[in-house]
């Protein structure tokens, strides 16, 4: 069976595609070739081409919890179709979470496919902080600064406690689910 080979003529110039998209990410080229983005601010995210993997590792001190966040992140690039299900697992040091990608690809570059994913899961990331810092502000302003139409002057208003019919009625604990110092 004949194989055919086709050579592309210097006279003719290549089409180039049009840009699909941008990204803008704070990204960081390692001495051997891994991609750092620093964008999120409790884990650091490591795109490896060589290797094929994506990995996340929590920030210095960003606090506790930081699995929740790299658990969402690999969710997402799953759900987008970058990282493959079975690969997902803790890495070889203490706190890091990885999944692998498929590197042999014709049809697109997997690394821009996965920076495509990242800078859109950071977007929506970005968004939901921003609401929950804005909430913990809002209910400490609650408590400390309450608005006019929430208040009362001292006296005015007697504590239901100390009212003898509503003593009757109080079965049980008082406060539950109390947490962070908030009564729920």
């Amino acid at each position: 069976m004949p194989i055919t080979i086709k050579f592309k003529n210097k006279d003719t110039k290549e089409e180039k595609l049009p840009v699909q998209a941008t990204v803008a990410l704070q990204v960081t080229e390692t001495l051997d070739g891994n991609l750092l983005i620093s964008d999120h601010d409790k884990i650091d995210i490591i795109i490896m081409p060589t290797e094929g993997k994506i990995v996340t590792m929590p920030k210095v001190g960003a606090g506790d919890n930081i699995y929740e966040y790299q658990r969402d992140f690999i969710n997402s690039l799953y759900r987008g179709g970058v990282v493959n299900h079975e690969s997902i697992q803790g890495g070889p040091q203490f706190g890091v979470l990885e999944a692998s990608y498929n590197i042999e690809n014709d049809k697109v570059d997997p690394v821009q496919v996965a920076l495509l994913e990242v800078e859109k899961y950071l977007k929506m990331v970005a968004g939901e902080d921003a609401k929950s810092e804005e909430y913990d502000k809002n209910i400490e302003d609650r408590f400390t600064d309450p608005d006019e139409d929430l208040t009362t002057e001292l006296g005015e208003i007697t504590r239901e406690e100390d009212e003898p019919y509503r003593q009757s009625q109080v079965q049980g604990s008082k406060y539950s689910f109390t947490g962070h110092g908030y009564l729920y």
